[in-house]
């Protein structure tokens, strides 16, 4: 915005205009002047302004020149220069200020502006945004607005700058010499008819009493000049704390592949999202390049952002420009102005003394009476549940049972109006206790990577409260249920430490498409921990009853040294008929593994007294419970009598290729592409580029998939999405964390359905569906999506929800 420059004092303007004066004279002679009559028509309307306007120009002339020398002092002085780990606040005012050639915005008149008054009110909430108050300076700044107070009433009552009638008639006569053509008649020009008189000798009066007047106002521009200078301070102070201290963070995909978009990793890809595909490409090469250069220059971005919210609110025009500009520096969630207002009302709950402590009877039910109905219903009246104008009687009446519902309700109870033990124990939690979850949230609030006022459209998960959002044009679209992350503490197969793995992370992300009918790609985790068990028990049984019936037929001999090649790293083991590289689909039944021995069956002794599986094998709880290992001197038997020299190695190796013949024990863990466990296709899984280091396991689309019918993707480093689910009864529960860490939807359709609309996309869903073929739907715009952590939320009523903190993190005592 640019500033009109400010006009120089009238002390250096007066001999200006008296040679001015000279050369209208001059030119009078020959030009038509002014008429009496219009002459003193206009004179009497220029006289009445004549005091404020001196006031005014004398005030602003005095007030810049001290704001300018007071603002460039502080931004060179050591203080602000050993400012290492914050903005240089003095630097960034007085740059601002520079601009406006350092005119006061805030303060003026001994007064604060509108802007002044908009600044000042938000200063003093500090508090309520969980700011410490000391960088504000509130007891100063409270201290000079009584100074001025006090000071502004020494010239309040100085009346010596209103005009006398010879000055009046002075401007009159002065005007009938001016040249119609040199001076036009109207408002605009009332300052140059006071240059004039100031500038001749009639006005020698005036300009003592304007001298006087500058005199007298010194000590008030003094303290109007700190008071700008503090507010102004204060303001980029605040707006650095709400807003401008770090760079939003969202996650943009650094891969220009990934598994859930390259076409060699499906069997089929339709063409045209092969468009959208590409163009995805290219927007996150740009994102990437746009986020360097933000990183690059993140102080200068953000000191910008300061100055540029402290130059909106000092140029505002008008009371609710300003008031709106300061309101617009917090986040501007809803989420985080209902706290702001729980806050300060659970404040004063703490402040009157907070809540008593109800004790827990054995039993009590709606419709009884006891004492402790009494103690109850005050409990609840006092956090507004249950209605200030009842009766706290000893009856359990059905005002007490909609109070307990609501209060259940709030925190994520089984909403029935009946108390229990969580109930009892939830109610007895402090009120400070309380308050410091609110504020707790707020600070986390400040620190969002939501940006409300900008974005037009995004995705809100807050684990906590364990349902998602979508939110279109500043209107929350959809709200539903959600599963999360469960908290359970367990060994990592793939690192031996135990740990929480399972947590739905935080996150700041972009959805770029939606997936009907989707794969589930299980990850290496998830693979080791349940895939890799099962499947090793399917082809460890497997193994067992074939070997033991070998084992059955061989002849006692003494142990032999390991056949030749025997003790050689086994290699790659695998289940399945040959198979091109890349995705191997279902296998032909003809590939799967025969279970009937080499030796012909007629050839077999009769089987030993003993178990033939438990003389051949032993347990070992190594891996994780994973390995079970057959006893080597029961192969070297069989080995001898069934697969002698370096051909009957082989042979083993071709009908037994999870085993090593050397020592015994089964690894499933990567899979050969010609012998693929048939307990994959069996449970509806199969096994992409099996054998190679990149290999993984997915389950195929239908009915019993884990993601059920569609699933939602925003690429990020933990592989986390939305999708749907067939396990719909856990969303009757209140508390639902019970996934490995992707989100299970408890409307997943109408999620998908809702991003396409708005997208511009109206495709065939329930063709799509009943077809059953994977269909990845790519979106036009990317929606942002944001995965974040609060344990209270306040509902469209504004009641805040208490919830259940259910990884931990609040860390409040």
């Amino acid at each position: 915005m640019t500033h009109t420059p400010r006009r120089r004092p009238i002390a250096r303007r007066i001999n200006t205009v008296a040679l001015a004066l000279g050369l209208l004279t001059l030119s009078a002679c020959s030009e038509p002047t002014i008429e009496p009559q219009a002459a003193q028509s206009y004179t009497q309307s220029w006289a009445p302004t004549l005091e404020e306007a001196l006031r005014q120009e004398s005030a602003q002339a005095a007030s810049s020149q001290a704001l300018k020398e007071r603002l460039s002092a502080a931004a060179q002085s050591p203080a602000q220069r050993a400012q290492a780990d914050a903005p240089p606040f003095a630097t960034l005012v007085d740059q601002v200020y520079q601009a406006r050639d350092y005119e006061p915005a805030l303060v003026k008149n001994a007064a604060l502006t509108p802007a002044g008054e908009a600044v000042w009110n938000a200063l003093q909430l500090v508090e309520d945004h969980q700011l410490d108050p000391a960088p504000y300076q509130l007891d100063q700044i409270a201290g000079l607005f009584d100074q001025l107070e006090t000071q502004k009433q020494a010239y309040a009552d100085f009346d010596e700058l209103q005009p006398t009638e010879a000055e009046i008639a002075f401007a009159s006569a002065w005007l009938t010499e001016q040249p119609v053509a040199a001076f036009d008649l109207s408002p605009e020009n009332h300052a140059r008819l006071t240059e004039a008189l100031l500038a001749a000798p009639s006005g020698a009066r005036l300009r003592d009493a304007l001298q006087t007047y500058q005199q007298k106002s010194a000590q008030v521009v003094a303290v109007e000049v700190q008071l700008e200078e503090l507010l102004a301070a204060g303001l980029a102070r605040y707006a650095h704390q709400l807003r401008h201290f770090r760079l939003k963070e969202i996650f943009v995909h650094e891969r220009h592949w990934d598994k859930y978009n390259e076409p060699d990793s499906r069997s089929t890809r339709p063409d045209e999202a092969k468009g959208p595909f590409r163009a995805g490409q290219v927007w996150r090469r740009a994102s990437h390049v746009a986020t360097d250069i933000a990183n690059a220059r993140k102080s200068q971005i953000l000191h910008q952002g300061i100055k540029d919210t402290l130059a909106s609110t000092l140029n505002a025009e008008g009371p609710e420009q300003a008031r709106a500009g300061v309101d617009a520096i917090p986040p501007q969630q809803p989420q985080y102005q209902g706290l702001i207002k729980a806050f300060r009302r659970y404040r004063d709950i703490v402040e009157a003394g907070g809540w008593p402590e109800v004790p827990a009877p054995r039993s009590l039910k709606p419709g009884q009476s006891a004492p402790v109905v009494a103690s109850l219903k005050q409990r609840l009246q006092i956090e507004g549940f249950y209605p200030a104008d009842a009766p706290l009687d000893e009856r359990y009446d059905d005002l007490l049972v909609d109070a307990v519902r609501e209060y259940q309700h709030t925190h994520q109870m089984v909403a029935n109006g009946s108390p229990h033990k969580v109930f009892w124990g939830s109610l007895n939690v402090p009120a400070e206790r309380r308050l410091a979850q609110i504020a707790l949230n707020i600070k986390r609030w400040r620190s969002t990577n939501i940006a409300h006022d900008e974005f037009d459209q995004y995705v809100f998960v807050n684990i906590p409260d364990f349902n998602v959002e979508l939110w279109h044009e500043h209107e929350r679209k959809l709200r539903f249920g959600i599963v999360v992350g469960n908290n359970n503490k367990e060994v990592n197969p793939l690192t031996g430490e135990a740990e929480r793995a399972n947590r739905t992370p935080t996150l700041a992300a972009y959805i770029d498409r939606i997936i009907y009918n989707p794969y589930w790609n299980v990850t290496p985790r998830i693979r080791a921990e349940s895939i890799i068990p099962k499947v090793h028990k399917h082809v460890t049984g497997a193994y067992a009853s074939r070997l033991s019936a070998l084992l059955a037929s061989a002849k006692p001999a003494p142990a032999l040294a390991p056949a030749a090649g025997a003790l050689r790293a086994p290699q790659a083991p695998t289940l399945t008929a040959n198979r091109a590289p890349g995705m191997v689909g279902r296998p032909p039944a003809a590939a799967q593994p025969t279970a009937q021995p080499t030796t012909p069956a007629a050839a077999q002794p009769a089987a030993p007294a003993t178990d033939p599986t438990e003389s051949l094998t032993t347990m070992r709880s190594t891996d994780a419970g994973r390995v079970r290992a057959f006893k080597t001197d029961a192969l070297r038997r069989i080995l001898e009598h069934h697969f002698p020299g370096e051909e009957g190695l082989a042979r083993f190796r071709a009908q037994f290729p999870y085993l090593d013949p050397h020592t015994g024990l089964v690894d499933v863990s990567t899979t050969n592409p010609d012998h693929i466990p048939s307990w994959y296709e069996a449970n509806g899984y199969e096994v992409a580029f099996p054998g190679r280091t990149w290999e993984y396991v997915r389950m195929l689309p239908g009915g019993d998939n884990a993601l059920g019918f569609v699933k939602i993707i925003f690429p990020n480093l933990q592989d986390i999405y939305l999708h749907d689910t067939p396990h719909k009864p856990l969303f009757s529960r209140p508390v639902r964390g019970f996934s490995h860490g992707c989100i299970r939807m408890e409307q997943p359709l109408n999620m998908a359905e809702t991003l396409l609309q708005l997208d511009g996309q109206n495709p065939d869903i329930d063709r799509i569906l009943e077809k059953g073929d994977y269909n990845p739907i790519f979106l036009k715009h990317q929606v942002p999506v944001f995965i974040e952590y609060y344990t209270v939320r306040v509902d469209d009523e504004g009641r805040p929800h208490f919830l259940a903190d259910i990884y931990n993190y609040d860390e409040l005592g």
